[in-house]
Order: structure tokens, then sequence, then C-alpha cells
């Protein structure tokens, strides 16, 4: 069973998101702030991460992600955007991260890029 962390500081999106994967049999876990983003790294040990690019505070989604590439080099990486374009984006991209998804994150674009993601 694949196991999925996602962080979102917006707390609707993120418990949409992991109420969607632990519905269609993922084992999912939310994350609404990077401390928290930190320590599931390290105790749930996930496959996948969706991660928001722009968290509100000192560590933002890139932040995480090298965290989590460093822990795990294989683990695979979503990210979510409310920007057009941006750097961060560009940086994730970079860093590994595989998809980007434009918010408002719909549960159709994430259910195809968790079965693409995982196809490799």
């Amino acid at each position: 069973m694949l196991k999925i962390l996602v962080v979102d500081d917006e707390v609707d999106v993120c418990e949409t998101c992991v109420m969607y994967l632990e519905n269609n049999g993922f084992d999912a876990k939310g994350a609404s702030n990077s401390k928290e983003a930190f320590e599931f790294l390290e105790t749930f040990e996930p496959d996948i991460v969706v991660l928001d690019i722009n968290l509100r505070e000192q560590y933002n989604g890139v932040d995480i992600l090298k965290k989590a590439m460093e822990l795990n080099s294989s683990i695979k990486a979503i990210m979510l955007t409310g920007l057009e374009k941006g750097n961060d984006a560009k940086e994730a991209l970079r860093c590994g991260a595989k998809i980007i998804i434009k918010k408002p994150v719909t549960i159709s674009a994430l259910k195809e890029a968790i079965e693409d993601i995982s196809k490799n």
C-alpha cells in the first residue's frame, strides 16, 4: 500500500485530499505546517509527498521537498501551487518534483497525478 503525505496550510485542502486518498486505498497522512511535515517524513516515511509550494511560514514546499529527498532519494513528489508561474516551481522541478498541479486542485487531477507518478 502506497503511503502518501499531503502538506498544505489550507486545512480544508489537506483534509479533503487525505480523505480522498484514504477512501481509495492509500495510507495517507496530512500536515498543515512544516513542523508536522518534517515529523511525518521521519516517522511515516511516505512513498509520495503532495506539497503546497507556497506555505505561509518559514519553510515552503521546496524546503520540505529537499528534506524529503535527503531522507529518501526515491521519494516521489507532486507539488501544488496557486501561482501561474514562479521560481519556486522551477526550483521544485530541479529538486526532484515530478508533477506540478495548479490550484484549486481537483480530485481528478490529484488522482491522475498519483497514477502517473506511481507508474514511474
